[in-house]
């Protein structure tokens, strides 16, 4: 009996162990269908997965490998990316740089229409007056636009670069010689607009404002002026809402000292002045696009015979 019980245990354990080997085996099989399966429904995939990592650890190795034994190498591609880093930056000067000359547009024929008044007139009677730029002059070798609005008589001279705006000569009912419609020459030049527009900028100019009187007697007073781009915002003209710079200046001319605000306008320039003296807003342009030579403008209501 004990004999029949230890052959029946060997003969159980024989077949647990076959059943074993073969429950692997199945799984070895299934594990491998399955595997073939997956490759046959998305080929390619775990192929693919391992040569990218592959490759890609491959390249590591080699580039570090390269950077160690040819450091000039290395030092020359990092030179080419900070010099690919310095070229957007200056890109994206030259965008904002560009996008601010948008607001002081300067050409020969360009023409504004304005409406004002002298803020010591108790009527305030309402002035229209056409300022044109009608020629170029050139003081010190540098070219300059002539601006000139006969009905009040005023001229002055301005010039633009991708630094800013910057006048030099102003003949009008001026405080610094308030006797005469005379030619004030400043010297140095005085930047009035600074590019790139940036609210908050400030900046001082300091310069003589002279003039010869009969060609004999030159006057010269002492000009200090505090500039400072206040906001941007939309302001309402007679030519519709605009974009527009708030620009402020301090004006210590040795004589009086003076607040003045200034908008300029979006592909328009000098659209609105609230000074001591004066009120002005435009009210309507007839501009000349710098790049294109497009005319764009906007006639006043009543024409433009008032205005000449």
């Amino acid at each position: 009996m004990k004999k029949f019980f230890l052959i029946l245990y060997i003969l159980l354990l024989i077949t647990t162990c076959g059943s074993k080997e073969t429950l692997k085996s199945d799984n070895k099989v299934l594990k491998e269908q399955e595997t073939i399966k997956t490759t046959e429904e998305n080929p390619g995939n775990q192929i693919t997965s391992v040569n990218v990592t592959s490759t890609a650890q491959n390249t590591s190795v080699e580039k570090q490998k390269e950077q160690q034994q040819n450091p000039e190498k290395q030092k020359e591609q990092e030179s080419i990316t900070a010099t690919a880093k310095v070229i957007t930056g200056k890109k994206q000067k030259e965008i904002i740089e560009k996008e601010s000359e948008r607001f002081f547009p300067a050409a020969v024929g360009n023409k504004w229409f304005y409406q004002g008044y002298w803020k010591n007139d108790k009527d305030k009677k309402i002035v229209k007056v056409k300022a044109e730029i009608l020629n170029t002059e050139k003081r010190d070798g540098k070219e300059y636009f002539y601006y000139y609005a006969p009905k009040v008589g005023i001229r002055y001279l301005n010039r633009k670069d991708e630094t800013g705006v910057y006048m030099r000569v102003i003949k009008f009912p001026f405080p610094i010689f308030s006797f005469a419609l005379i030619e004030v020459d400043i010297e140095p030049e005085m930047l009035v607009i600074k590019f790139p527009f940036k609210v908050g900028e400030k900046w001082t100019q300091k310069a003589k404002a002279s003039t010869t009187l009969f060609g004999v007697w030159k006057i010269s007073r002492d000009i200090q002026s505090d500039f400072e781009v206040v906001e941007k915002v939309k302001i309402k003209t007679g030519t519709g809402e605009i974009e527009a710079y708030h620009i402020r200046a301090n004006v210590d001319n040795s004589y009086e000292k003076t607040v003045e605000n200034y908008w300029y306008g979006k592909d328009i320039g000098y659209s609105v002045s609230d000074t001591t003296s004066y009120f002005v807003q435009v009210d309507g342009y007839i501009i000349k696009d710098e790049k294109t030579g497009e005319i764009k403008q906007i006639i006043p209501e009543e024409g433009i015979k008032e205005y000449e």
